[in-house]
């Protein structure tokens, strides 16, 4: 099975969603912005996850700097992933 990963980013929390290929949901769930919640909502689906997209306006590097350490896909080459952020300091295309 093909999962695929939506994160939205806030402040104080962000919100995980993750869909199959045909675009059932599987999980969805508010966690704090600590990345040690986030990283154990991913591992039952860990094998599986194809792509992860983080939306987000500022405040995002800690999330996808743990991702990129303990995802098998990295959200910055995943080929579904188009544009970039500048702003990063490393050149991260999300």
């Amino acid at each position: 099975m093909k999962v695929y990963v939506g994160m939205d980013l806030h402040a104080t929390n962000t919100y995980v969603g993750m869909v199959d290929e045909e675009n059932t949901v599987l999980y969805k769930q508010r966690f704090r912005n600590e990345l040690p919640l986030i990283l154990a909502a991913l591992d039952p689906f860990k094998k599986d996850i194809q792509g992860v997209v983080v939306e987000s306006t500022f405040n995002w590097y800690w999330l996808v700097d743990g991702l990129q350490k303990r995802t098998p896909v990295d959200p910055c080459r995943s080929r579904s992933l188009q544009g970039g952020h500048p702003g990063h300091p490393r050149g991260v295309n999300l």
